[in-house]
């Protein structure tokens, strides 16, 4: 699985957004091998299913070393009750790590960005939710056991300089760990970041067009505002894919577009052989307040069969999918964990 993330702010998707997708995966498959000077063979790491594109940002990986403290009568502990003392303490100690060192990487950036907080500010982080872990290689050392950390985030291209000034490709900075803040537990920590290998992502055509069908599932979340963002682009993608000779057996316009509607086709040729594209759309105002789990229902079958899913909507921390706001419905956050998915190579771009 692939995933592509935008900036989380209050804009729904844009236009432009769903035509680079479109054309990328779509327009730019048609065109002859040879006007892009023949395949190209894409390194392991280019198609790492953690690597987000971004084009003022980078992936980095924090690693170092640290201390849990083993419960009191750990020593008259044996076999899997031990083992599962010393898997708890690591867990509790590694969500300390965590968050002290985004704290300390945030004090950081607060500092340098003079005040200026959101979508102005210089420099930035995104730290993924569990985003965390040990290595699996730990040594208990009297009542401790010590293990290496890593975790990985996305940040400013000069978020290394900023952290611990210099030149080289691994640089150390400290940070105070403690179980509570300024409290039980301290430890300084040394923490080595280093740019991680993969500074872009591609998407692995051969295997979306493997079996000769790319299907899309565009699902476009709620609007509070006046203006109904959501509707105005959904009706926009409809009349382009219509503009651009697009079939639909029963949509001529963005009125006769149905929860139940047929999808978009067209066909591209893919290294001399035909592909068929499928493209889903679902907006919030296609259904009865009455028929709103129709709209979660065509979430969940994207998930479970299409080859790319798209959202469009509002979003904001620990956010799951708002499908509607009149009234509101939602497929929560809580719930992505139970939603069934392909059993095979995906595509998620999530734009709030």
């Amino acid at each position: 699985m692939m995933r592509i993330r935008t900036d989380f702010t209050e804009a729904p998707m844009t236009r432009p957004l769903i035509c680079s997708l479109l054309l990328t995966l779509v327009a730019c498959a048609d065109a002859p091998m040879d006007s892009f000077g023949g395949p190209h063979f894409i390194p392991d790491e280019k198609s790492d299913s953690e690597t987000y594109v971004s084009t003022n940002a980078r992936e980095f990986i924090l690693s170092g070393k640290v201390h849990a403290d083993l419960p009191e009568n750990f020593d008259t502990l044996e076999g899997e009750a031990k083992d599962k003392a010393v898997a708890n303490a690591i867990s509790s100690r590694l969500n300390h790590v965590s968050r002290s060192v985004k704290r300390h990487i945030d004090d950081v950036l607060r500092a340098n960005n003079g005040g200026v907080t959101g979508e102005k500010a210089n420099y930035f982080t995104y730290f993924r939710r569990q985003n965390s872990a040990e290595s699996g290689d730990f040594e208990v050392v009297g009542d401790q056991v010590a293990f290496m950390f890593e975790m990985d985030l996305v940040g400013s291209y000069y978020l290394m300089h900023l952290l611990a000034p210099g030149e080289a490709s691994r640089r150390t900075f400290e940070v105070e760990v403690s179980d509570y803040r300024g409290a039980a537990n301290p430890e300084k920590v040394t923490v080595t970041v280093r740019g991680s290998e993969a500074k872009d992502a591609f998407p692995k055509y051969n295997e979306l067009f493997a079996d000769g069908l790319l299907d899309m599932g565009i699902h476009f979340g709620g609007d509070y505002n006046e203006g109904r963002h959501d509707i105005e682009t959904a009706k926009w993608l409809v009349e382009y894919l219509l503009e651009s000779k697009w079939e639909n057996p029963t949509v001529t316009r963005f009125e006769d577009l149905k929860i139940d509607s047929p999808p978009f086709r067209s066909e591209v040729i893919v290294e001399g052989r035909k592909v068929v594209v499928e493209v889903y759309i679902t907006h919030s105002d296609m259904v009865e307040v009455a028929d709103e789990q129709k709209l979660t229902e065509a979430v969940e079958k994207s998930f479970a069969e299409r080859d790319i899913v798209m959202y469009s909507g509002h979003a904001g921390e620990n956010a799951g999918f708002i499908l509607d706001y009149q009234p509101r419905h939602e497929i929560k956050a809580k719930d992505f964990a139970e939603l069934k998915m392909a059993d095979k190579y995906q595509i998620f771009v999530l734009d709030g």
